[in-house]
């Protein structure tokens, strides 16, 4: 009875918070639009500014922050950083972070917010600047990577997960792991899914656009640079049977 009782109250527990935080998500939700709608309608320069913006450790806080989870989130560092440097962008951002602190937004809310409301300002251009904006980070930083690649567990699973995909599309599994052993093989193959994950695509479907990517470097190899891949994929195969 006990057990029992403990159980249901777990669940009563659960009910309550998750509907506790569904209605913070609608809450600010709602928050953020209504501010994106002042914004539109300013008739002037935006000059609101967040409490917070002349101390210089809140504000570096929240400038590498509110970057760092832009480019987590495939938001190329050349567009993101407008909204960092050009006086006008900064203004239109710091505005619309002044009117959600009003409505009670805490600091860490504000640095989410500001991912998304730079993610939708690029998402608003038409798909050449786009494009421009992602080539103009790669060749400035490097190649991009999805938000996950630092995670271990996730990156582990992604690495087994490919070698059964590989494997599906009859490209032994010894090429991949070839590739896996080439710095700037991985970073083409993060920059694929990154772009992919940019684009909205979910985990498998990042994993999808890897394992295309493999596949038209197995096509493009020459047939007697395929053999000894094949060749070893055999020698295992008869080894386990």
């Amino acid at each position: 009875m006990g057990i029992f009782l403990l159980i249901v109250a777990g669940l009563i527990a659960w009910f309550f918070i998750s509907a506790m935080n569904r209605a913070k998500t609608r809450m600010a939700y709602a928050d953020a639009q209504e501010a994106k709608r002042e914004i539109a309608e300013l008739d002037r320069e935006p000059y609101l500014k967040p409490s917070w913006v002349n101390v210089d450790n809140s504000r570096e806080e929240f400038l590498q922050g509110a970057l760092l989870l832009a480019e987590r989130n495939g938001t190329p560092v050349s567009f993101g950083g407008l909204y960092f440097t050009e006086e006008d962008e900064v203004d239109e951002l710091l505005h619309y972070i002044a009117l959600l602190q009003r409505r009670g937004s805490s600091f860490t809310d504000q640095k989410i917010a500001a991912t998304r409301f730079i993610s939708e300002r690029l998402q608003g251009l038409p798909s050449v600047i786009q494009d421009h904006y992602r080539e103009t980070t790669v060749a400035s930083v490097g190649h991009l990577k999805p938000n996950w690649a630092g995670i271990r567990k996730i990156t582990n699973a992604f690495v087994s997960d490919m070698y059964i995909l590989v494997e599906a599309r009859s490209i032994p599994p010894t090429f991949f792991t070839s590739l896996m052993a080439d710095d700037e093989a991985i970073s083409e193959m993060m920059h694929t899914m990154a772009l992919t994950q940019f684009e909205g695509g979910s985990f498998d479907d990042q994993k999808e656009a890897a394992g295309q990517w493999v596949f038209d470097r197995w096509l493009v190899l020459p047939r007697d640079d395929q053999e000894p891949f094949m060749d070893q994929h055999f020698k295992s195969m008869m080894g386990s049977a």
